[in-house]
C-alpha cells in the first residue's frame, strides 16, 4: 500500500489525504451535534474543555507507549515549541467561537458558513505566498461562495451574532493555515497534532480554572466529545496538515466544501432534519463550484 502511495503524483496525495480529512470533520461535526441535541445543558466551553481534553488524553496513551515515540515527541517540541504554542493560541480562540456558534446553530449551517475560510486562505496565499490563481480556478471559487451565501441565510436557523463568531474563527483558521503552510511544512503531522491538541487543551484549562467555569458532565457526552475531538482536532489535522505538504493554501481550503454538504446529510438521515430547496440549491453550487475548481487544477498541472 505505501508503495502505490509513493508513486502517486503530489497533486493526488494531497487531494486524497484530504479526503481523510473530510471524513474525520464530517464526524465530528455530527458528534458533536449529536451531544449539544441530546445535552443542551452543557456549555460550549466545557463541551470544548472535555471534548480537547479527552482527545489528548486518548493520543497520551499512543504517544507514551515506547521510548522512541516519547523521543520523538519531546524533539518535535524542542523544535517548533513556539509554532505550536501559536498555533494553539489560534485554536484556542477560533474554537471557543466555533463551539459556541455548534450550540446556537445546526452543525450543517454552522459548517457552511466555516467554510468562509476558504475565501480568508485563498486572500492570504496570494498576499503572503504569493499563490497563483487562473480565472477558471476563481470562477469556480465564486460559484462555490454563492452555494454558501445561500445556505448560510436560511432564515430562523441562525442568528446574526452566531454567523459572527463563525466568521472570526474562520479568519482565525485560516490564519493557522498560514502559519502551517509557511513556517511548518517539514512537521511530523501525527506529532504536531497530538502536542497542539495537549497545548490547546493546557491553555483552556488554565482559562476555565481561573474563571470557575470548569463543570462535571454526563460520561457518555464525555466520551462522544472526546471521540469527536479525536477525528477532529487529531485525525483529520494529521490528514488536513499532511496535505500542506502536496497543495497550495487556496487549494486546500476549497476541497474542504465538500464537508458541510455530507455533514447536511447526515443531519437528514440520522435526525430528520429537512432538506429544503435553498439548501439543496446551495448544496448543487458548492459541489459544481468545487468540481469545476479541481478540474481546472488538474489541467494547470498537466500543461
Amino acid at each position: 500500500m505505501k508503495k502505490y502511495y509513493l508513486a502517486l503524483s503530489d497533486t493526488v496525495k494531497g487531494y486524497l489525504l484530504m479526503s481523510g480529512f473530510i471524513f474525520s470533520a464530517t464526524m465530528a461535526y455530527l458528534l458533536i451535534d449529536l451531544v449539544f441535541r441530546q445535552y443542551p445543558q452543557i456549555s460550549p466551553e466545557n463541551a470544548i474543555f472535555w471534548g480537547f481534553g479527552g482527545a489528548a488524553i486518548i493520543g497520551l496513551f499512543y504517544f507514551v507507549s515506547s521510548t522512541q515515540k516519547r523521543n520523538l515527541v519531546v524533539l518535535e517540541f524542542k523544535k517548533y515549541n513556539l509554532f505550536i504554542i501559536a498555533v494553539s493560541l489560534f485554536a484556542v480562540v477560533g474554537a471557543m467561537l466555533w463551539f459556541w456558534a455548534m450550540s446556537a446553530a445546526s452543525g450543517g449551517i454552522v459548517s457552511l458558513l466555516t467554510k468562509s475560510q476558504t475565501i480568508f486562505a485563498f486572500l492570504l496565499g496570494i498576499l503572503f505566498l504569493k499563490e497563483k490563481f487562473s480565472l477558471k480556478e476563481g470562477f469556480g471559487i465564486l460559484i462555490a461562495i454563492m452555494g454558501i451565501l445561500i445556505i448560510a441565510n436560511l432564515e430562523g436557523e441562525i442568528s446574526s451574532v452566531a454567523v459572527l463568531a463563525t466568521l472570526t474563527s474562520s479568519i482565525l483558521y485560516a490564519l493557522q493555515s498560514l502559519l502551517v503552510k509557511k513556517a511548518g511544512t517539514h512537521i511530523n503531522a501525527p506529532i504536531f497534532s497530538f502536542l497542539r491538541v495537549v497545548v490547546t487543551t493546557t491553555i483552556l484549562a488554565i482559562i476555565l480554572l481561573s474563571l470557575q467555569r470548569i463543570t462535571l458532565i454526563p460520561p457518555l457526552a464525555f466520551l462522544t466529545l472526546a471521540l469527536s475531538q479525536v477525528f477532529g482536532f487529531f485525525i483529520g489535522r494529521i490528514f488536513y496538515f499532511e496535505a500542506h505538504k502536496f497543495l497550495p493554501i487556496s487549494k486546500l481550503n476549497m476541497v474542504t466544501l465538500f464537508t458541510p454538504v455530507l455533514i447536511l446529510i447526515g443531519e437528514f438521515i440520522f435526525w430528520g432534519d429537512t432538506i429544503s430547496w435553498q439548501k439543496l440549491i446551495g448544496s448543487v453550487l458548492i459541489i459544481g463550484g468545487l468540481c469545476f475548481f479541481i478540474r481546472e487544477q488538474f489541467k494547470l498541472k498537466k500543461t
